[in-house]
């Protein structure tokens, strides 16, 4: 699909200038300029994403989500302390 943009000269000029400085298209530079959920990433944008995701992973060291046997554990855990040390006598 193709669609016609109106701009004014002066706001063209600009678009033009700034995209060449760049090396690409018009057309290219505003698709770059667009949150990346409106366009589709590139090979290397996703390999960039995914390495940065990388650097804030964490491993507990133990399974975590489905785990409902541990779940069970802290629960049990948990119910069973009265926690009578909190209350002052």
């Amino acid at each position: 699909m193709s669609q016609k943009l109106e701009l004014p000269d002066d706001l063209y000029s600009a678009l033009v200038t700034d995209a060449q400085k760049s090396g690409l298209t018009p057309v290219d530079w505003i698709a770059k300029k667009l949150p990346k959920s409106l366009r589709a990433l590139t090979d290397e944008e996703r390999r960039a994403d995914d390495a940065r995701l990388e650097q804030h992973t964490v491993s507990l060291g133990y399974p975590t989500g489905i785990n409902n046997d541990g779940i069970d554990a802290d629960l049990a855990c948990e119910y069973g302390d009265d926690h009578k040390d909190l209350y002052r006598k």
